[in-house]
C-alpha cells in the first residue's frame, strides 16, 4: 500500500512538473482587473482568461465572422473605447435581427497584458488594435475605431470585404450633405478651440502606447522640437500658449510617462467639445488637428515677419516641414493616415522639394508663403482622396458632391480665393488662411509680439530626409514680365496657380496684414 501511495505521489509530481513546464499559460494567475469584458454588461463580447490558453476565436478555422479588439487595460485609448465597443456589440446584434439578415457576427476581445505571448505573436503596433476575421478563413482586415461608428456602417464595410451587399439603408454622413452646406463656416474662436481640443486629445491618447517613458533619442527630440515650433508659431493670446509653455518647461516630467504628462496637461484642459463644423464630417479630432497644422503654417510666416533683421531667429520652410513630418510619423496613431502623409511628403508631392528651403537668410514673403499654401494643397488632396475612397466603399450611396465641392474653402466662404472652378489665386488664398488661422488680438506691434514669445533654442540644419538630392529651385510666383503663370498640380489635377497682381504689391500687402 505504501509503495502504491509513493508511486501515485511521484506520478502527480511529475505530471505537475510537465504541466507547469510545457502547458503554462501566459499568466499563472488571472488578475481580473486586467480584463474589460468579463462582466454582464459586456455579455456579447467574448473574452477568455489567459489561463485558458489561446482564445479559440483567433484560430483560422473558427466558423464565424468575428471582430476582435486587442487592448491593454492601462491604455487610455482602450479605456475610452470600452463603452463604445460594448454599445456597438449590442447595436450590431439588434440591427442584424431588425433587418432579418442571415448573418452571424461575433464581437470579441483579447487583453494583451495577461495574453502577452499571444499578442506578441500578432506584432501589434498599438492599442487598441481591431481586426476583422472572416469565417473559417485566414483573411484578416485591420479596422479603425471609425469603422465601428455604427452597425450599419460596419455592415457596409463587411459587405465590401465579403462581396455580399447587405441592404441596410445606410448612407455615410458625408454622402447626405447638401451641396451648399458641405463645409460649415467657423468663427476664429471655434477654430482655435478645435485646435486646442485636438492637441489635448493627441497628448492624452497618442503619446504613450505603454507605461514606459519616451525613448531617449529621436522619439523624444521630435516631440520637444515640435512643441517648441508650436510655441513660436501659435498666437501669443491663444489658449494653447500656457499649455505649450508648461509642456516645454516641464518636459522631463512630460516625457517620464502618462501620469507625468497628465499632471502637466490637466490645468490647461478645455472642458468643451469640437465645433459642429468639425463634427459634421465624422471625427472632430481630425478636423481640429488640421486646424492646428494650419495655425502653425500661418504662424510660421508671421514669426518670420517679426524678425526681418535677424535671420538667426527665423524659421525655414524645410525646418517646419520636417518637424511636422517627423511628429506625424511618431505620434499620429492612424497607420493609414501616416503612411499616406509620409509617402506624399517624402516623394516631394505638390512640388515640395522645390518649394521648401532651409535658407533662413531669405526675407522673401513669397518664399515663406509656400509652406501654408503647400499645406492647403496637401489638405485638399486628402479631401479628394477620401471622397474617392468613400465612393468605392459605398458604391450605391447617393453622394451629392462633385470633386470640386470637397475642395476647401468653398467659394461662398472665400470669393477672392477662386478664379473659376478648380483654379485659385495664391495671394487671395493666403490672405484668407491668415484671416482664419490667426487672431485679431495678435495683430500687435513687432516688439510686443517678440516679448510674448520666448527666444528659440538653436537648431541643427537638416537635409530633406536623406532623399535623392535635387537642385534647390525657389519657385517664382510670376513670370519676369509680371504676367500670370499657371501650374497644374500633379497629384489631384484640380488646382492651377494664377497670379492677378504684381509680385511687389503682394509683398507690401502681406507685410501689412
Amino acid at each position: 500500500m505504501r509503495n502504491y501511495r509513493g508511486f501515485m505521489f511521484a506520478f502527480f509530481c511529475v505530471l505537475l512538473f510537465l504541466v507547469q513546464t510545457f502547458g503554462a499559460p501566459d499568466h499563472n494567475e488571472d488578475k481580473l482587473d486586467e480584463y474589460f469584458y468579463l462582466n454582464e454588461d459586456a455579455s456579447l463580447i467574448h473574452e477568455t482568461l489567459a489561463s485558458q490558453g489561446v482564445p479559440p476565436f483567433l484560430e483560422p478555422s473558427y466558423p464565424k465572422i468575428r471582430i476582435v479588439e486587442f487592448y491593454a487595460h492601462w491604455c487610455p485609448h482602450c479605456q475610452h473605447f470600452k463603452l463604445k465597443y460594448i454599445k456597438f456589440a449590442n447595436e450590431l446584434q439588434n440591427v442584424i435581427k431588425e433587418l432579418k439578415l442571415d448573418l452571424e457576427v461575433e464581437t470579441a476581445a483579447v487583453s494583451c497584458v495577461p495574453h502577452k505571448n499571444t499578442c506578441a505573436s500578432w506584432k501589434l503596433k498599438g492599442y487598441p488594435t481591431i481586426k476583422l476575421f472572416l469565417a473559417s478563413n485566414s483573411s484578416i482586415t485591420e479596422l479603425t475605431q471609425f469603422d465601428l461608428e455604427g452597425p450599419r456602417h460596419f455592415l457596409k464595410i463587411l459587405g465590401n470585404r465579403t462581396g455580399h451587399r447587405y441592404d441596410t439603408g445606410y448612407r455615410h454622413q458625408s454622402d447626405l450633405q447638401s451641396r451648399s452646406t458641405y463645409f460649415m463656416d467657423r468663427t476664429n474662436h471655434e477654430i482655435f478651440s478645435d485646435a486646442h481640443l485636438s492637441l489635448q486629445f493627441l497628448l492624452d491618447e497618442n503619446l504613450y502606447m505603454s507605461e514606459a517613458p519616451l525613448a531617449e533619442g529621436r522619439q523624444k527630440n521630435v516631440l520637444e522640437n515640435f512643441l517648441q515650433i508650436l510655441q513660436e508659431t501659435v498666437p501669443s493670446s491663444c489658449s494653447m500658449q500656457p499649455l505649450l509653455k508648461d509642456l516645454l518647461a516641464k518636459f522631463d516630467k512630460v516625457s517620464s510617462g502618462q501620469d507625468g504628462l497628465a499632471n502637466v496637461v490637466q490645468p490647461h484642459r478645455l472642458n468643451t467639445t469640437w465645433s459642429p463644423s468639425c463634427k459634421k464630417h465624422g471625427t472632430g479630432f481630425t478636423c481640429g488637428l488640421w486646424s492646428l497644422f494650419h495655425i502653425l503654417s500661418v504662424g510660421f510666416v508671421k514669426w518670420n515677419q517679426l524678425n526681418p533683421w535677424n535671420p538667426d531667429l527665423r524659421l525655414s520652410s524645410g525646418q517646419i516641414g520636417d518637424a511636422l513630418r517627423d511628429f506625424i510619423e511618431f505620434y499620429l496613431r492612424c497607420e493609414v493616415c501616416v503612411d499616406h502623409f509620409l509617402y506624399e511628403y517624402d516623394s516631394c508631392d505638390y512640388d515640395r522639394c522645390n518649394r521648401f528651403s532651409f535658407d533662413k537668410d531669405t526675407d522673401s514673403i513669397q518664399d515663406w508663403m509656400e509652406f501654408p499654401l503647400w499645406l492647403f494643397e496637401m489638405h485638399n488632396g486628402v479631401n479628394a482622396r477620401l471622397r474617392i475612397e468613400r465612393l468605392e466603399e459605398n458604391q450605391d450611396a447617393n453622394d451629392l458632391t462633385t470633386e470640386f465641392e470637397v475642395i476647401w474653402p468653398p467659394r461662398d466662404q472665400c470669393e477672392s480665393c477662386w478664379i473659376s472652378e478648380g483654379r485659385w489665386e495664391e495671394l487671395g488664398m493666403y490672405v484668407w488662411l491668415s484671416e482664419q488661422y490667426w487672431l485679431d488680438s495678435d495683430k500687435v506691434k513687432d516688439n510686443e509680439k517678440k516679448n510674448a514669445h520666448p527666444e528659440p533654442k538653436p537648431r541643427a540644419e537638416k537635409s530633406f530626409n536623406n532623399q535623392i538630392a535635387k537642385p534647390k529651385i525657389l519657385r517664382n510666383l510670376a513670370k519676369k514680365d509680371g504676367t500670370p503663370r499657371e501650374r497644374v498640380n500633379p497629384s489631384i489635377l484640380l488646382f492651377r496657380f494664377d497670379w492677378h497682381r504684381n509680385i511687389t504689391e503682394i509683398g507690401k500687402e502681406t507685410m501689412q496684414t
